[in-house]
C-alpha cells in the first residue's frame, strides 16, 4: 500500500475545503504546491474527483523528480524527507478530508433531528 491510500483508509473528500487550503482546480483535478525540507525540495499533490490523492516530490536542486520517496527500506535523510511529505498530507487531509467514522456520527445526528421535527 503506498503512503496516500495508508493515509486516506477510512476518509471521504470534503471538495468545498480544497480551494480554500490553497489547492487550484485544474478540469476535473485538484493541485497544490509546497516547498518542504528548507525551500529543498517541492511536494505536488493532485486529487481526483473520487478523493485519490497522487503525490510527488521535485528536488529543487536537481530540477527533477524525486522518487527515492518511495522506497520501503532507506536511512535517515531518506526517512526525513518522508516524514516532511507525511506532514503535509497529514495537514491536507485533516482539513479537506472527513473520517468515515465522523460521517456516520454526523449522518446519525441529521437523523435523529429529523426525527424530532417530524414527530
Amino acid at each position: 500500500m503506498n503512503i496516500e491510500k495508508e493515509m486516506l483508509e477510512n476518509c471521504s473528500l470534503n471538495k468545498s475545503a480544497l480551494l480554500d487550503y490553497g489547492f487550484i482546480k485544474c478540469q476535473e483535478l485538484y493541485k497544490y504546491s509546497t516547498k518542504i525540507m528548507n525551500n529543498k525540495f517541492r511536494v505536488d499533490l493532485t486529487i481526483d474527483s473520487n478523493g485519490k490523492i497522487t503525490g510527488k516530490i521535485f528536488d529543487l536542486k536537481n530540477l527533477e523528480e524525486y522518487t527515492n520517496f518511495r522506497i520501503k527500506n532507506f536511512g535517515s535523510f531518506l526517512a526525513t524527507v518522508v516524514e516532511e511529505y507525511r506532514k503535509v498530507l497529514k495537514s491536507v487531509i485533516d482539513t479537506c478530508y472527513i473520517k468515515k467514522f465522523l460521517l456516520m456520527i454526523k449522518l446519525i445526528e441529521f437523523i435523529k433531528i429529523l426525527l424530532t421535527v417530524t414527530v
